[in-house]
């Protein structure tokens, strides 16, 4: 397990209502900084009963904005990562008052988006390719043929 010198992680709460949306700090017990980092899912301890709540690691701090901070309860290591575009595309509050599940599902079809999007403009970009190799055929005939009619062979 690879360590690093972040104590903190910033995280958003899925599932947990809107009116507690903002990124609250979690320690990171020592065993598990090689395993949190931006974009990984977490189960947290929330509010005075400590009730386990999911959450999504927004970003890794030295040190925390409040005082009194609990520590990350487990990394969900099942679950996929979110990649640091999809993280700052959404900003979070696509995931917010979402249970793991939800949230997981959106992320999915964000993902088979962006995935199809790319395939359009390989496509696309092919295409481009293609129409170009193309076009320099063409003119290399018509500069063949105009060489033949010059030379009167046409």
């Amino acid at each position: 397990m690879e360590s690093n010198s972040y104590e903190y992680v910033g995280v958003y709460l899925l599932d947990c209502p809107y009116f507690l949306d903002g990124i609250f700090d979690y320690y990171i017990p020592l065993e598990m900084r090689g395993d949190v980092f931006p974009g990984r899912f977490l189960t947290v301890p929330f509010g005075k009963s400590n009730r386990k709540h999911m959450a999504v690691a927004r970003e890794l701090r030295h040190c925390p904005e409040y005082s009194d901070v609990k520590p990350v309860s487990e990394v969900c290591y099942d679950r996929p990562e979110l990649s640091r575009e999809m993280l700052d595309s959404v900003g979070g509050t696509l995931y917010r008052g979402k249970s793991l599940d939800e949230a997981t599902s959106i992320i999915e079809s964000r993902l088979v988006k962006m995935s199809e999007k790319e395939k359009a403009l390989e496509r696309d970009k092919k295409k481009k390719k293609a129409e170009k190799k193309q076009a320099e055929q063409r003119k290399s005939r018509e500069k063949l043929l105009r060489g033949l009619n010059n030379k009167g062979k046409i």
